[in-house]
């Protein structure tokens, strides 16, 4: 399986599972929030800028800190954010992506014969 195809799910997870665990207001809110850009960021990664995948790096970071920073009513949502943060976070670090990149190369003129 593609490392970004396993970051739009795990980002997909992330958005419902927001309303899955039972959650502080901010912690939903980031949950919900994280897990629609990353999944946009996924994509974006997947079609054309393979290097987006370290903003995926970032916000998996962030998800990490956020899980202890951010007042929690579940250990559940806790250890759940911790579980995909640090999924996130290894499959972002996942060089390359199985996608075809369209590019559009520039013809070469032909060397003149003489």
């Amino acid at each position: 399986m593609a490392a970004r195809t396993l970051n739009l799910m795990l980002a997909l997870w992330l958005f419902f599972s927001a309303f899955v665990w039972q959650r502080t207001a901010p912690s939903m809110a980031n949950a919900w929030i994280l897990g629609i850009v990353v999944s946009a960021v996924s994509v974006a990664s997947m079609l054309r800028k393979v290097w987006l995948r370290y903003v995926n790096t970032a916000l998996s970071a962030w998800l990490l800190a956020s899980a202890f920073l951010l007042p929690q009513r579940s250990s559940l949502a806790v250890w759940n954010d911790v579980a995909v943060a640090l999924a996130m976070l290894a499959v972002s670090l996942v060089p390359g992506s199985l996608y075809a990149r369209t590019e559009l190369r520039r013809r070469q003129p032909a060397a003149a014969e003489a």
